[in-house]
């Protein structure tokens, strides 16, 4: 009777599956040429989560990574950050840790990574200085009652314009028109992180009235779209190897290989493609753009594909960047120039910074490094000294300025309270803020309870 009982209390085993740190949000757009940029997806799913996108990244996923951030967050959340959507460090470690924590191991999608053996390892030229967006594609969402978003289309540099609507990306509130940083101060990325005004109401451009829009624009709207809509597949192609390989047959194919008419036809600069066949020099991205842009081609289809048998010619004439030949320098003028900066390292005058110190002279300041290394670096260490000594003189007078100001406003027989230091030292531009400013208050309120009279030492 009691086992019959007990039987019916038995419970199946249950699998669960693989739990995940984080909740196992699904980017949107994912493959698709709308793909969610890393990180809006790290702001949405900091929503989800209901804390800082900065919270997240600070106490669940910093820790993880090798990266270590400072106290201060601006440059984090205003600069470095964009390089999360790249290829190199930051979204390597951020592509790994997230996707370890929310379960999901195609997260690479989310920013260049699949592309990152075709280009230069230091990712110039990927991702925008700032983040941009387009305010129609934000409106057709919200009436569609769809979440709002950033694709990484909207983060890569060489994109203008949203390739949907034809509208210049914005890039600066259309209430404040301040610029918006890589990880916003809330988890609603389609407001402003300064003001809160949703980022859809910017009026629409009509191009052509100060925005024109060219050809060139409109292909690498489309083939970027290309390839992050490519980003699944991009790996087994995508490689330097292959490149090098196009390299060799287009030149075959157009010009019966030679290099230099190849070169001279798509304007190339003379003996690029000799440093792009090499093992370690790789092109930046608007490179590869241009040069598809010039063989009317995709930078998918120019790595995917075979080069055809025929070839069309470039009919079209573009222009080759030649790099600057070096100026020859004379004996005679060289020791004129050293016998300058010698000068002006003896000189009693105030030092000038060496960058202007090279336009005194008339040069650029690479040229002087290159050429005269010892003498630009004593007249950096003269102007350091002299930025010291000053420092410490102002700091002196200023000292000198609060103990007085902070004396006599005792003398006067004021109540003393630090609000009240603090407006009056803000009238002489000082603030208390400064330690040296802080310790000269501090002395002068001592010495005066203490009897000790003001002397023109202090003063």
């Amino acid at each position: 009777m009691h086992s019959k009982i007990l039987d019916l209390w038995e419970i199946p085993e249950v699998n669960t599956g693989t739990r995940s740190r984080l909740y196992r949000l699904t980017p949107r757009g994912h493959g698709t040429p709308l793909q969610e940029a890393m990180t809006s997806y790290l702001v949405r799913l900091a929503h989800a989560h209901t804390v800082s996108p900065l919270t997240l990244i600070t106490r669940e996923i910093l820790p993880q990574t090798k990266i270590k951030l400072e106290k201060s967050s601006g440059n984090f959340t205003a600069i470095h950050a964009k390089t999360i959507n790249s290829y190199v460090k930051y979204a390597r470690e951020f592509c790994e840790v997230v996707g370890r924590l929310t379960a999901h191991n195609d997260l690479a999608q989310a920013s260049f990574l699949p592309w990152a053996d075709v280009f230069d390892p230091k990712g110039t030229g990927i991702v925008h200085e700032r983040p941009r967006w387009c305010s129609h594609c934000l409106s057709d969402w919200r009436m569609s009652g769809e979440e709002g978003y950033f694709p990484l289309l909207w983060y890569a540099h060489s994109v203008k314009i949203c390739p949907t609507h034809r509208q210049p990306l914005k890039e600066t509130c259309p209430e404040c028109g301040k610029h918006q940083p890589f990880i916003p101060k809330h988890y609603h990325i389609d407001h402003c992180s300064h003001c809160g005004t949703w980022l859809g109401h910017q009026p629409s451009v009509i191009l052509g009235d100060g925005h024109e829009l060219t050809e060139f624009d409109e292909f690498c709207a489309r083939a970027i779209a290309e390839m992050i809509g490519e980003g699944a597949n991009a790996p087994s192609y995508a490689s330097h190897a292959r490149f090098r390989e196009q390299l060799e047959a287009y030149p075959k194919v157009l010009t019966n290989g030679v290099f230099s008419e190849f070169e001279r036809r798509v304007g190339l600069r003379k003996g690029i493609l000799k440093e792009w066949r090499g093992k370690n020099t790789r092109p930046e991205i608007k490179q590869l753009l241009m040069l598809s842009f010039r063989l009317a081609t995709t930078p998918v289809q120019f790595l995917r594909e075979e080069v055809p048998a025929k070839l069309s010619p470039v009919a079209a004439k573009f222009p080759v960047h030649y790099s600057r030949s070096r100026e020859r320098l004379s004996i005679k003028k060289a020791n004129e120039l050293r016998a300058a900066l010698q000068a002006m390292i003896e000189s009693d005058d105030e030092p000038l910074p060496l960058k202007k110190a090279c336009e005194k002279l008339g040069y650029a300041y690479g040229f002087f490094l290159y050429r005269f290394p010892n003498e630009c670096a004593a007249i950096v260490e003269k102007r350091k000294r002299f930025v010291k000594e000053r420092a410490a003189e102002n700091e002196k007078k200023n000292d000198a300025l609060a103990y007085r100001v902070t004396f006599d406003f005792l003398e006067e027989g004021q109540r003393y309270t630090s609000k009240s230091i603090e407006v009056l030292l803000r009238i002489h531009k000082l603030s208390m803020a400064n330690p040296s400013t802080r310790d000269a208050v501090r002395r002068a309120k001592f010495n005066f309870y203490n009897g000790v009279p003001l002397t023109e030492a202090d003063s």
